[in-house]
């Protein structure tokens, strides 16, 4: 028997089930300008989904929400230091996908103040070079401008290198410098550096030649010793010579003003002078021999003729002395110049004050000359005390002073002071700043003041803020002021205190934060004929800005997704959207029954939003007049009435007739 094998062969298909996921969409954020900027500047950041639409933007720096709006740009309108750090944005919606992937790193760069320094920092003297450099952490495609005395005015020089020299420094170039950096081809530049001066003074010696600097075989040379401050014969002179194969000096032993000397034929030296006021010890009577007993006088004076130091004479041992006894007379010169001193030694800002002191071991009987910026010129102040105030102080009373004392009714003087420099610079003013350059806010928005000092470093000071109506600063002394907006404009200003307690910066210009708020209104009245036109107005009072307008009906509470519903026992259906620079205006057509209800609009602009408060519209819908539905039917009842009535009457009058008399 033949076993047939019958296979069945079952294939089962199972049903696949495939669950496709899509790549949330990608968000690119761009900056503009790119690279570092400087503060003050406008900075844009762009957040850029490219997928589905309705995308609420937000933006980060250093993980930390900083703004979020519907639409796609974030303005950094006067960007701080405290802007910069690493931006990235992402997008949200309410309908899928819901949110885009976070966008890549951008890292916002912000180039603070220069710092200005200057090489050599010591005292400059007329012929040395000064070299100014403006420090930054970026130097390459940069112009540097460079100012003195005066911010904001005509750049004194401009170098595509971070460096400023002067070469062959004179007076004039004495003063207070700033510097400032700009990008190439452009206008964006930095705020400027700190303020450095730059003191410079006259050489007190020099070697006049009378008859050049080269010479044959023994022919004379005559050299001459200028110093400035005195006349010849008020000084003793020392000249000394050094040749270059040694390092010191060789004194020539030659006290005169003047030296004179024969070339020889390995003459190459190069030859100093230096300068003191002589003094001698005088004794009166003038002789070399005394008698016993003898009264002696003995003085310590000066053999210059007018410019004396002062000098005092001591005795060993002091009182009585015996016969046979050593006696020693000490003539002590102390420094013939008077000490110059100021009772500031901070910033000096105009219309401050200061004081100049001469400071000398003798104060009484002496009348003391001041003088500015050049030596033997006309004192610009003469007193009987040893003290000069300057008052209300200009940027014209800064520069190098010095004093001299002299004998009153005589001609004998101290020799100048040393020389110290009264160094003026402007009171900086402050202004304020709005951040993101608007000054139109909502109740309950927040509003941020910033007090910006022209020429001074942020932390150099402490800041106050003050509000019109109130009488006591306000209670911030940060650079940044915030507050919630009230229902009420408010008039604001700000000034500085240097830390150092005592300069003050001038008060800020006035500054009006204006309150504003969205206002629905509806033509005519709120109850209309059904039929009647209907116009409903939205605007932002008090605001001089363009805003976008959407216009929202109130609904009761539903679960249709489309509304937008609030806690308020109420949700809203959006009828309409429009923008209009001068209010907006929403035409509901011809009115009817489903028009009545509760309205409300929403202004809008960069990210910010106010709805108005409701306002109500009753429609009346039109019925048949109340005479024509009830009186046709009476008319028709009484024409009735008045004809059965007769009817009855005429059947009555019938039958009389026919019936026969009795």
């Amino acid at each position: 028997m033949d076993i047939t094998l019958l296979c069945v062969i079952l294939a089962t298909v199972s049903e696949q089930h495939f669950v496709h996921t899509e790549d949330l969409p990608s968000a690119n954020l761009t900056v503009e300008p790119q690279g570092p900027v400087f503060p003050g500047e406008l900075v844009t950041l762009t957040c850029n989904i490219r997928s589905s639409s309705g995308w609420t933007y937000k933006w980060y720096n250093n993980h930390s929400l900083v703004f979020e709006s519907e639409e796609n740009t974030f303005n950094i309108t006067t960007v701080t230091e405290s802007d910069k750090g690493q931006y990235w944005c992402h997008g949200e919606r309410p309908d899928r996908p819901t949110s885009s992937k976070n966008s890549s790193y951008i890292s916002l760069d912000v180039i603070v103040q220069p710092e200005l320094t200057q090489d050599p920092n010591f005292l400059l003297l007329t012929g040395y070079n000064v070299t100014l450099r403006c420090e930054l952490d970026v130097s390459s495609g940069l112009s540097f401008y460079w100012y003195k005395n005066t911010l904001n005015s005509t750049p004194v020089a401009q170098t595509d290198v971070s460096s400023y020299t002067i070469s062959h420094l004179q007076l004039s170039d004495g003063g207070q410098y700033w510097c400032r950096a700009q990008i190439q081809q452009t206008v964006r530049h930095t705020q400027h550096s700190n303020g450095i001066w730059v003191n410079v003074t006259d050489k007190p010696t020099s070697i006049v030649l009378s008859n050049g600097t080269e010479f044959f075989y023994e022919e004379t040379v005559f050299l001459r010793c200028e110093v400035q401050g005195g006349r010849g014969g008020d000084w003793d002179y020392r000249w000394y010579r050094k040749d270059y194969s040694y390092s010191s000096n060789e004194y020539l032993r030659s006290s005169a003003q003047e030296y004179s000397f024969r070339m020889s034929n390995y003459d190459d030296y190069t030859y100093t002078c230096s300068s003191s006021s002589p003094v001698s010890l005088q004794i009166s009577p003038n002789r070399s021999q005394h008698f016993s007993r003898e009264s002696l006088s003995l003085s310590c004076v000066g053999l210059g003729d007018t410019n004396l130091p002062y000098a005092r004479l001591t005795v060993e041992p002091q009182g009585r002395v015996l016969p046979g006894e050593t006696v020693i007379f000490t003539c002590n010169i102390r420094s013939a110049n008077p000490k110059l001193t100021q009772n500031k030694d901070y910033l000096l800002l105009t219309g401050d004050s200061v004081t100049l002191r001469c400071e000398s071991d003798v104060s009484s009987g002496l009348s003391f000359y001041w003088y500015k910026n050049t030596l033997n010129s006309a004192p610009v102040a003469q007193t009987d005390v040893s003290s000069y105030t300057i008052n209300h102080l200009q940027l014209s009373d800064g520069g190098q002073y010095w004093c001299r004392a002299q004998i009153q009714q005589t001609v004998r003087h101290t020799q100048y002071s040393n020389g110290i420099w009264v160094n003026v610079t402007d009171k900086p003013l402050a202004s304020i700043t709005v951040l993101y350059d608007v000054t139109e806010f909502f109740s309950g928005e927040t509003v941020s003041l910033r007090c910006e000092v022209q020429g001074g470093r942020v932390s150099d000071w402490a800041y106050s803020w003050y509000e019109e109506k109130s009488t006591e600063p306000l209670p911030s002394s940060y650079r940044n002021y915030r507050f919630d907006m009230t229902s009420s404009d408010g008039i604001y200003t700000c000034d500085a205190k240097h830390k150092n307690g005592l300069n003050h910066s001038a008060r800020s210009e006035p500054i009006t934060i204006k309150w504003i708020y969205a206002l629905l209104t509806i033509n005519g009245s709120s109850w209309v004929m059904e039929g009647d036109s209907v116009t409903l107005s939205c605007k932002v009072m008090h605001s001089t800005l363009s805003w976008r307008y959407r216009w929202y009906k109130m609904i009761p509470h539903s679960t249709t997704q489309s509304y937008t519903c609030g806690d308020q026992g109420h949700c809203e259906e959006i009828i309409s959207d429009s923008i209009s620079e001068d209010g907006s205006y929403y035409n509901l057509g011809p009115a009817a029954s489903k028009h009545t209800g509760n309205y409300t609009c929403r202004a809008e602009r960069g990210g910010r939003g106010r709805y108005s408060p409701s306002q109500p519209l009753w429609v009346i819908v039109s019925r048949t007049p109340v005479w024509i539905g009830v009186g046709v039917p009476l008319v028709f009842c009484i024409l009735l009435f008045g004809l059965l009535c007769w009817f009855r009457k005429r059947k009555g009058a019938s039958q009389a007739s026919s019936t026969p008399p009795q």
